[in-house]
């Protein structure tokens, strides 16, 4: 559900003094369309003058605040007796909270933002996914001087009268005494209903809210001539609302101290315009009725806020009644009765009374509504009619008022016919007028339809046996039930919702009746017998026992209780339970169910068990031997406890045996682990088991393995554990012959050795050895360094490995150290020794390592590339050296890749390139003792293809051009001058909107080379309008038109109306309007440079609701003859058709018209009829299709 609820609020503050300041935040939603309550808590942001969060405040930035209360507010209105619809209901609460502000630079910002305005608010746009903004800043000087904010006197009325003018005393007080400048402001956005209430709010600025357009803005709030301002002095709101709808006004008063601004307080708040009616009393009578004493009048009260009815004289009344319309009696004797209706209003003095006087004549008129029915499907067709019993000359008037579901109709025919679906009643009031004696007959009756709409529903019961259960508690009143078999029924079978307590499980069966309409309902009763729930009486062995619900799901609270020899050992709750029985014998489960689902069931069983304590052991004899093929197994199964087997079932190796003897003897061929396992049952329904293996000892074929870890280098003897001969292989790192018993080796790599030794000259065994060698591979190479008597390298960083180096000269030890980064200086050049020590921490292996480092002084130190560009169009020659260069005794290679390969050699080169290329380009430069350097750079070689003539471009005057269509992506452009620009100036193809005549020049500029190209834009003038207009611009809707005119130079440019909806000719400068709704017209010129300029104007069309005062007819008229008021005519400026009838005192018809031009003259078949009150039935349609209806009275006066 998507929250629309935000009317208004606004956040002041008070100083405490010592930097704490008391917040106040009032907020107001709407109660009739709001969806969430008021924010709990809501979250005030506090943000510095940059916009930033500061959350050193409060709680990071946040002060979290809660409802303290919540009132309703009452719309209140300067007239008493004016009625406010019961749509306007606003609440309101006030959120109070301290926090501490220490002084800061720009002071604070307070922010609390929601979600969502009303969407049926009518002078901002979308205003559901607006939402609301409340702000309040505390300057610097405020919190320097202990400020409190001015605080506004009262919230404005809730509800305003449409055309009523308002002068509402808005302003403020300030407790500091500073003066207040008051003004309308924009009220501010908020949040959409996909992020509601952030917290905290998001970071100002906010936008102000988006006037919907003429005639809302800032300075006209409300639309209307007589728009909304406020006295900047006095804080007086004036204005006159001309428009029904809910409206968002914006306030602010500025607090001045000594001429600075130093607070704003801000208010927005939502104003409901609607129509301001007062209470009205009237009702339609007919003058006359037959013989009729219980009669029921049509209200045609507005605004009422009660009703009573009364029959005779006020003091001493035949009858009285509430309602809207109550049924009224009268004495059971014809004569006059006055029927007085007093409407409540907001106090007795806005009471309104209405009298008139009805006639019950003595005619007998007996009349019945007659009704036959169709055939019954989703839908029957009625057929009605008025059977008039009595013999009463005629003719007679019908008028039916039918009313089902949410649909009605009216029908003046005696008989009809009409299809009914999906209702179960038909309301028909039925009025019959006899012309002979003008009296009226009047019944009311609810006709039963006949349709079933439980047709075919069907119903699952379960209850415990020996239950009884109501079998169709949801039975429609309107439904006559038969149900069969009788078999268990306690009621007659006619019952709609008979109890039942059948035997067995049962399907009952309802046929359905209604009227002439037939159907069927089935209700299926399943029985639970309770008795029959029985767990085994026999469990085979202790431990655990799972029990379940004889209910299942459906039982809610169980409580399973377990006792042994009459003592309680556990309890357990739950539909599924287990419990552990921990000794043999005889035990008992009682089940309880606390909350039974099931109609009678009881709510305790008892379940009586027998534990069995049973066991069974398998001995086994055989015997073991080394290298043999086979062994023989004696097998018993010993069993322990009270059992008397039937058989054993032997499973070994897969195999399975049966034998009615607890020994088994097995003869074993195989591997060296045996398996063996025994199933014993009896006629208790248990089952014993055993299993065992045995290890035989049997050794066909034996392979033993080892792994073993030494350092490279490392002595070991291998050993494979067996006396015998055996051949050892490879041969590899040997230093023993390998065919002995138990040879020496010293590996220099993992390597795998294995043996083949004969044991007893009848098994083969098969010795395998892994052995993995440890070691650092520590490798180190001779440097030459060059140009520096630093020395720095790093050694590989290897887990688990730690370095110790020692530097040489020809002294000795020169300098040493444990990192892995080698890094010295010496003091002069020469050659050194380094020797570099590595252990492995782990394996405790040790490599040493050295080398010779030669530190040379050379004259490459410092070389570098120098390239040079020549030409851009067509040819570019591209120069390459070394710098510096031409050294003797140095050795310069050039290896050129990208786009081009080639080796070059020397110290200089100069290349010549016809298209672009990229090099990459590397020199190595060798001196004679051997020094080296590397140099490397890429280039990228680009030619510049543009035609460089001046372009020239034509445009009028406010369009956009591209200067460069045909821009090359791989050049950079740089524009001047920068004047005009919508693009950047270094965008290739920019955009420009000059508002002259503008020659432009880019610099086209590809790596190092650059040319120029110019551009020429001619701004071309627009057609000038000299005016637009309509006369009048203010219309009815399908009554007046209205002169467009527009004004143009030069004048052979052409024009054109834009919507032509409603237009003569919009191809003419002064065309005629008449369109049906409030339109923008916007007049299009073309000059003959094709130039485009455009004009609107509004042409307001007044679309006259189809209602009074708008439909008018006079409530009396004077026919005598004076040329004023002798015609009664129905008035109205937007009618399209209607239906004006006109009935007498006795409820006959004197009159009746459908053309405007034709009224009541006071006469009735020639003759003038005399004063009175004459009822009326009027029903209009309106052009465009709305409908207006209405009954009541009109005077004759003569």
């Amino acid at each position: 559900m998507n929250a629309s609820h935000i009317v208004g609020g606004e956040i002041t503050y008070r100083c405490l003094g010592d930097n704490n300041f008391e917040i106040s935040m009032t907020i107001y939603r709407d109660c009739f369309y709001g969806v969430p309550f008021f924010d709990n808590p809501a979250s005030i942001g506090f943000f510095d003058e940059d916009n930033q969060l500061v959350t050193d405040v409060a709680s990071n930035g946040q002060l979290f605040v809660f409802v303290r209360n919540n009132d309703t507010l009452s719309p209140v209105l300067e007239n008493p007796c004016h009625v406010v619809p019961p749509d306007v209901c606003v609440h309101t609460t006030t959120y109070l909270d301290t926090v501490h502000l220490p002084f800061r630079e720009g002071g604070y910002q307070l922010v609390y933002q929601r979600c969502c305005r009303n969407e049926t608010i009518v002078n901002i746009s979308d205003p559901f996914f607006t939402g609301a903004s409340y702000t309040a800043t505390i300057s610097e000087r405020a919190l320097l001087e202990c400020n409190n904010s001015a605080e506004f006197k009262e919230w404005p009325p809730l509800y305003i009268c449409l055309n009523e003018r308002i002068e509402f005393d808005h302003s403020a007080i300030d407790p500091d005494g500073d003066s207040l400048v008051y003004r309308l402001c924009e009220p501010l956005s908020g949040v959409a209903f996909n992020n509601p209430r952030p917290q905290p709010p998001n970071n100002p600025p906010y936008d102000p809210v988006v006037w919907v357009g003429d005639p809302f803005s800032l300075t006209n709030m409300l639309g209307g001539d007589d728009s909304l301002q406020i006295d900047p002095h006095t804080g007086l709101l004036t204005g006159t609302p001309t428009i029904i709808g809910q409206f968002v006004v914006g306030i602010c008063v500025d607090e001045y101290r000594d001429g600075e601004l130093i607070s704003t307080t801000f208010r927005d708040f939502q104003y409901n315009v609607g129509v301001c009616s007062e209470t009205t009393s009237s009702f339609f009578a007919a003058q006359n009725y037959c013989n009729q004493f219980e009669l029921q009048f049509e209200n045609l009260s507005d605004n009422a806020m009660g009703h009573f009815w009364v029959v005779g004289d006020l003091e001493e009344p035949y009858d009285t009644a509430t309602g809207f319309e109550p049924v009224l009696s009268f004495p059971e004797e014809s004569g006059d009765y006055e029927v007085t209706l007093i409407a409540y209003g907001n106090t007795v003095a806005c009471n309104d009374t209405f009298t008139r006087t009805v006639s019950i004549l003595d005619i007998d008129f007996e009349v019945e509504i007659g009704v036959d029915r169709g055939e019954c499907t989703d839908s029957i067709e009625l057929d009605f009619s008025a059977d008039i019993l009595s013999d009463l000359p005629g003719p007679n008037q019908y008028r039916w008022v039918v009313e089902w579901g949410n649909s009605s109709t009216i029908i003046t025919d005696s008989l009809w016919s009409m299809e009914f679906g999906g209702v179960r009643t038909v309301n028909v009031d039925l009025r019959i007028i006899n012309q002979e004696f003008g009296c009226w007959k009047v019944i009311s009756e609810e006709i039963p339809t006949g349709l079933i709409f439980d047709d075919g529903a069907s119903d699952y019961l379960f209850i415990c046996s020996g239950t009884e259960v109501e079998l169709y508690p949801d039975f429609d009143t309107f439904n006559t039930y038969i149900w069969s078999p009788e078999v268990g029924l306690l009621d007659p079978p006619d019952t709609p919702n008979p109890r039942v307590m059948p035997e067995e499980n049962t399907l009952y069966t309802a046929e359905v009746i209604n009227e002439s309409c037939r159907g069927e309902v089935t209700v299926e009763v399943e029985i639970f017998d309770q008795d029959a729930f029985e767990e085994p009486d026999t469990i085979c062995a202790m431990g655990l026992v799972t029990f379940s619900s004889p209910w299942g799901e459906d039982a809610t609270s169980l409580n399973w209780q377990f006792f042994r020899g009459g003592s309680l050992f556990g309890t357990r709750t739950g539909d599924v339970v287990t419990f552990n029985f921990f000794s043999p014998g005889d035990w008992e489960v009682v089940l309880i169910d606390r909350d039974t689902t099931y109609p009678g069931c009881r709510p305790e069983l008892t379940i009586p068990l027998h534990i069995v304590d049973l066991d069974v052991e398998i001995q086994a004899e055989w015997e073991t031997g080394r290298c043999i093929d086979s062994l023989d197994a004696q097998f018993t199964a010993e069993i322990i406890g009270d059992f008397d087997p039937g058989q054993y079932l032997w499973i070994i190796q897969g195999d399975t045996f049966e034998t009615a003897v607890p020994e088994f003897d097995y003869t074993f061929v195989g591997n060296a682990e045996l398996r063996a396992k025994v199933l014993i049952p009896n006629d208790l329904g248990c089952e014993l088991g055993d299993e065992i293996t045995i290890e035989t000892g049997i050794e066909q074929e034996v392979f033993l393995f080892d792994s073993i870890e030494i350092c490279r280098g490392d002595t070991i003897v291998l050993d494979a554990g067996y006396d015998g001969d055996r051949i050892w292989t490879p041969s590899t790192y040997f230093t023993t012959a390998d065919t002995i018993a138990n040879p020496i080796v010293v590996p220099q790599s993992s390597i795998v050795y294995t043996a083949e030794v004969e044991v007893d000259s009848i098994c083969t065994l098969f010795y395998e050895v892994d052995i993995l060698t440890r070691g650092i591979n520590l490798e180190l190479e001779d440097l030459i360094v060059c140009d520096t008597l630093v020395v720095f390298f790093e050694l590989p960083e290897l887990d688990h490995v730690s370095y110790y180096w020692e530097v040489k000269d020809g002294d000795g030890i020169f300098t040493s150290d444990s990192s892995h980064i080698i890094s010295f200086s010496v003091p002069d050049s020469g050659i050194y020794e380094l020797e570099v020590i590595a252990t492995d921490t782990v394996f405790g292996c040790v490599e040493i390592a050295s080398a010779e480092i030669r530190i040379l002084e050379s004259v490459i130190a410092g070389m570098q590339i120098g390239t040079e560009l020549v030409g851009c169009l067509d040819t570019v020659e591209f120069v390459l050296n070394a710098d510096p260069g031409d050294l003797p005794g140095v050795e310069y290679i050039w290896q050129i890749s990208g786009d081009v390969d080639m080796t070059l050699t020397g110290a200089e080169h100069l290349l010549t390139f016809t298209e672009a290329v990229f090099l990459q380009i590397e020199l190595t430069a060798t001196d004679s003792l051997g020094c080296r350097i590397v140099e490397t750079t890429e280039v990228e070689v680009d030619l510049i293809t543009a035609d460089l003539t001046i372009d020239t471009m034509e445009i009028c005057l406010g369009d956009t051009v591209r200067l460069n269509p045909d821009f090359n992506p791989d050049f950079n452009y740089i524009w001047s001058p920068a004047f005009g620009f919508i693009d950047g100036i270094n965008d290739p193809n920019p955009r420009v909107s000059p508002t002259e005549t503008t020659l432009y020049t880019t610099q086209i500029v590809s790596g190092d080379c650059s040319v120029e190209k110019q551009v020429l834009v001619v701004v071309l003038p627009l057609p000038e309008i000299a005016g637009i207009s309509a006369n009048p611009d203010r219309i009815v809707r399908y009554q007046e038109s209205s002169g467009l005119l527009v004004e143009f130079n030069p004048p052979e440019s052409e024009v054109s109306w834009h919507p032509p909806d409603g237009l003569d000719d919009p191809g003419v400068a002064n065309p005629e309007a008449m369109p049906d709704s409030t339109t923008t017209y916007t007049a299009t010129v073309t000059s003959p440079d094709g130039c485009v300029n455009s004009a609107s104007v509004v042409l307001t069309v007044v679309d006259l609701p189809c209602e009074t005062p708008y439909v008018f007819l006079p409530n009396a008229f004077s026919p005598n003859g004076d040329g004023e008021n002798d015609v009664l005519y129905l008035r109205g400026v937007d009618i399209d058709r209607f239906e004006l009838i006109i009935y007498n005192r006795w409820g006959q018809e004197v009159f009746r018209t459908t053309e405007l031009d034709r009224g009541w003259d006071g006469t009735f078949k020639g003759e003038d009829q005399p004063t009175g009150a004459y009822g009326y039935y009027l029903d209009v349609e309106c052009i465009g299709g709305d409908r207006f209806s209405r009954q009541g009275n009109v005077n004759l006066i003569r």
